[in-house]
């Protein structure tokens, strides 16, 4: 192939792209690639197209070829790192940045990915410094300002993260994502209704689209007709939000409520006074009938309730899973544990985005060998090779219910919870749960927690009654907080 036939094609495929005729920019690129596997272009190209087409690990294999056939080139190094970064491969996205960036300070977007790969590794304060100069080379840089926010409010510096989310929203009034971040600072600073104001910006991004209703949505006043209440976000923030159903139910609203399928019976149960919807698509019937005159998602109550009393603590609801499902399993356990305290614990969470944090099973290791407890896996997913590891290494495990599917089955799970003296869990699911049900939980908050209900330096939360809340000190070091959970779990 001639330079010219090479670059003819290179043009005709950068068209295509533009366009947004992937399959077109494929065929050109794969010949071009096939032809000039030495190209860097190529395959930087490819990247592009299978970054645009969803394939975020063919890009990112496409990208790193580039990189390698162009060592240094700040551009395509970028690019890279973005696509690890959607990879969730935070390490290599760091290895991949951190040279770039060294090399081009003044390149704000670079400087501004570098800043997100930080906050997530958990490296607060150069997050915040790459995201600086990112926003003095470019102060229209309004990622910048919200990846700014977001350092400094994992730091604990949420008026500085106000400050930061306020520059972010007055130069892009219409992105939703920088008022919601500007909800978190003002919510941890304890400006409530500011906070829940700026939170209804959730609902408006683009990956957490409302329910396709067609009501008006509901402000907390008094209605004629029907509310629909619809689950939002997931099933833990459900359970926390649902113990705000009764003190709707008490000031006279009729609620009809969507969850989902595997929650219902459960929801069903402990609210006889609502009606329980499992959700569908397209949306059950039920929730566009002509009585329905507003809509809010499940977690605005807490907003709802909070304008009406002027409150942060949750009224006094309980989730009531079967009864005779819940003696069954404190039967089968107690037969198990002898005189030993029943305590259930949960060591990894998982986000809608794929993030997953996690003390490894094998740091719980004081819990598991203290002889007052009787230690029950809450752990969701396939903990198998974790459990036989731990019981190699220590000669215990925590013993695992085959009975219990604790995601397919919310009611067997809070069943289970119940029949529990008390629970030890990171901040997951099992936090909700066994809140919303009423048993004790010991939680392990993450030095940088960023979950605003989890004030820093706080044992408690107004918002989470029934929780201990005990925080990383130091770098990945979780010694102490085991050591403190054992104290708790035996008290």
């Amino acid at each position: 192939m001639t330079a010219q036939e090479t670059a003819e094609r290179r043009q005709r495929a950068r068209a295509a792209l533009q366009r947004r005729d992937f399959a077109a920019a494929r065929r050109e690129v794969e010949r071009l690639v096939a032809d000039e596997p030495g190209n860097p272009d190529g395959h930087g190209l490819l990247g592009s197209i299978r970054n645009e087409t969803g394939d975020a690990a063919g890009a990112a294999e496409s990208f790193a070829t580039a990189l390698r056939l162009r060592p240094g080139h700040g551009p395509t190094a970028h690019l890279l790192a973005a696509a690890l970064l959607r990879l969730g491969d935070i390490d290599r996205a760091l290895a991949v940045l951190a040279p770039a960036a060294a090399a081009a300070p003044d390149d704000a977007p670079l400087q501004a990915t570098h800043a997100v790969a930080l906050v997530r590794a958990e490296r607060l304060a150069e997050a915040a410094e790459a995201a600086e100069r990112a926003t003095r080379r470019d102060p229209s840089l309004v990622p910048a300002w919200m990846n700014l926010g977001t350092a400094r409010r994992l730091q604990g510096d949420n008026a500085g993260a106000l400050a930061a989310t306020d520059e972010a929203v007055r130069r892009q009034p219409d992105l939703a994502e920088a008022h919601v971040n500007r909800a978190l600072a003002l919510l941890s600073l304890g400006r409530m209704d500011e906070g829940w104001t700026e939170h209804d910006w959730y609902w408006r991004q683009a990956h957490t689209p409302p329910r396709p209703l067609p009501q008006p949505w509901w402000d907390g006043s008094a209605v004629q007709g029907r509310i629909a209440v619809w689950g939002d976000q997931g099933i833990g923030d459900q359970l926390w939000a649902s113990a705000y159903i009764p003190d709707m139910v008490r000031a006279g609203h009729r609620l009809v409520l969507e969850c989902p399928e595997r929650a219902a019976g459960l929801f069903a149960r402990s609210f006889p006074d609502i009606e329980v919807v499992a959700a569908t698509d397209p949306v059950d019937a039920r929730l566009t009938a002509p009585d329905i005159v507003a809509q809010t998602p499940l977690s605005r109550l807490a907003a709802i309730a909070w304008r009406r009393h002027g409150r942060t603590s949750r009224p006094d609801a309980r989730l009531t899973p079967d009864p005779n499902h819940v003696a069954a399993i404190r039967a089968r356990y107690r037969n198990l544990a002898g005189d030993r305290r029943i305590l259930g614990i949960a060591w990894r969470s998982r986000k809608p985005d794929g993030q997953i944090f996690e003390v490894p099973l094998v740091r719980w290791e004081p819990l598991l060998r203290d002889r007052g407890l009787f230690v029950v896996n809450l752990q969701y997913g396939d903990t198998r090779d974790e459990r036989i590891r731990t019981q190699e290494w220590f000669g215990t495990a925590p013993y695992h219910d085959e009975a219990i599917d604790a995601v397919a089955d919310i009611d067997g799970f809070a069943a289970q919870v119940v029949a529990l003296d008390g629970v030890a869990t990171v901040v997951n699911a099992t936090v909700a749960t066994a809140l919303a049900v009423g048993t004790p939980a010991i939680v392990a908050v993450r030095r940088f927690q960023p979950d605003w209900r989890y004030p820093p330096g706080a044992e408690t939360s107004p918002w989470l009654p029934g929780a201990r809340l005990v925080r990383q000190q130091a770098g990945d070091r979780w010694d102490d907080v085991m050591t403190r959970m054992v104290v708790l779990a035996t008290a």
